[in-house]
């Protein structure tokens, strides 16, 4: 709280950057694809960040105090050109993840990890909710600039709410259950790449024998089971976008490659990706 408090109290939000555009064509290969509404307020020095424009994949530099929306479905990928510090928030349902990220200049770009997280067991409001389609749409003519800031603003502001109103009291399946859900949410992000029970076992500071029992007590399917629902959940939207081919959709949705997931497709649904009816682009 203390670093929103920061912010606040240095003037406020600076410029307000949005990543809102549709469209995954041409996505880099380690870029992130948002699935939940998110913040990101750099904090210190310089964060540069790739994400979808108007024609087409553009770049957008934040400053201290300057902040990125991500809209659902949205991709962003972090460029480091020189050190930063910046604060992310991810709306989830039902909780909210507060993460920072120390970044260092390095030659390909590439982000590091997030160097701490904080989750609290409150989801995004229904106030949450209307700002964050507020700062996915269109503003009113002539007022974007302001219009957005203030919907960032506010929205920045109930995420500080959500530290200052955590309670002593766990939710139906305490811990346990909490748990479990920040593995699901954990899997959501990260289904474009490479994961394992290890990943996330390790990601929750959990050992993995405890991550399957959790699978076992709340989910209705297994680590792996949910795991591969959720890879073909996000191929089936892919695959609404006819300027993706089979490759990069099987990419994007985390399956090692293209007639790895042509088979586990057919297994699923009796179907081949390219008999959905869609119209495909070859690769290259």
């Amino acid at each position: 709280m203390a670093r929103i408090d920061g912010v606040l109290s240095a003037g406020g939000v600076g410029v307000v950057a949005r990543a809102v555009r549709p469209g995954h064509a041409g996505i880099p290969r380690d870029a992130s694809l948002m699935e939940r509404p998110r913040l990101m307020v750099c904090l210190e020095g310089r964060a540069k960040y790739e994400l979808m424009g108007e024609s087409g994949p553009t770049s957008v530099n934040l400053d201290a105090r300057d902040g990125l929306f991500v809209a659902p479905g949205r991709w962003v990928r972090a460029r480091p050109r020189e050190p930063y510090v910046l604060m992310g928030v991810v709306f989830y349902a039902a909780s909210t993840r507060f993460y920072l990220m120390r970044g260092v200049a390095s030659r390909d770009g590439r982000a590091l990890a997030p160097v701490e997280n904080h989750v609290v067991q409150s989801g995004i409001s229904e106030d949450g909710r209307v700002l964050a389609r507020l700062l996915a749409g269109e503003a009113p003519p002539g007022l974007a600039e302001r219009f957005y800031h203030h919907a960032f603003e506010c929205l920045f502001f109930l995420a500080r709410g959500l530290l200052v109103n955590v309670g002593d009291s766990d939710p139906a399946g305490g811990k346990a259950r909490f748990t479990w859900h920040a593995a699901c949410n954990f899997i959501e992000e990260n289904l474009h790449r490479t994961l394992s029970r290890k990943d996330v076992a390790r990601h929750l500071c959990i050992h993995p024998n405890h991550l399957s029992r959790l699978f076992a007590e709340f989910g209705r399917e297994t680590f792996t089971e949910h795991l591969q629902a959720r890879r073909l959940e996000r191929a089936r939207l892919l695959l609404e976008e006819p300027q993706l081919n089979i490759a990069e959709v099987a990419r994007l949705s985390g399956f090692a490659s293209a007639n790895y997931f042509t088979r586990v497709f057919r297994q699923a649904t009796g179907n081949t990706p390219t008999g959905t009816g869609r119209v495909v682009r070859k690769a290259g």
